[in-house]
């Protein structure tokens, strides 16, 4: 179980790189259309940024579809946790803790026995 929200931990954070570079692209797209110079663009053409400005767009569209994706399998594992997995957890806990309970019955049973046979014997 702790794997397993360790692992939407995980996709929480690559949800959260792809916003990241997604805002990271768009500020350079924003300088680049405004006709900023940055230390990148600093000794390319003017086809050069605009050829920078078409590829960061890409790049914006695509960090914005993988966030939507990693939006969905969030959702997907939180409702998979929620409804299937954290209920199968605590089933299948509880019958370990009742197969344990019932095997120290079993044993203090039998210890008991051979208590009330060596005092038997005693007597």
């Amino acid at each position: 179980m702790v794997q397993a929200l360790k692992g939407r931990d995980k996709v929480k954070a690559m949800q959260t790189a792809a916003e990241s570079r997604k805002l990271e692209k768009q500020g350079e797209v924003d300088k680049l259309v405004q006709g900023k110079t940055t230390l990148k663009s600093f000794w390319k053409s003017k086809s050069g940024k605009e050829s920078d400005i078409l590829k960061h767009q890409a790049t914006i569209e695509q960090c914005t579809a993988d966030v939507t994706e990693f939006q969905n399998l969030i959702a997907f594992i939180n409702t998979y946790h929620g409804a299937l997995a954290i209920d199968k957890f605590k089933r299948t806990k509880a019958q370990q803790y009742m197969k344990m309970v019932n095997l120290m019955a079993v044993r203090e049973i039998h210890n008991s026995y051979h208590l009330a046979t060596m005092n038997q014997k005693i007597i």
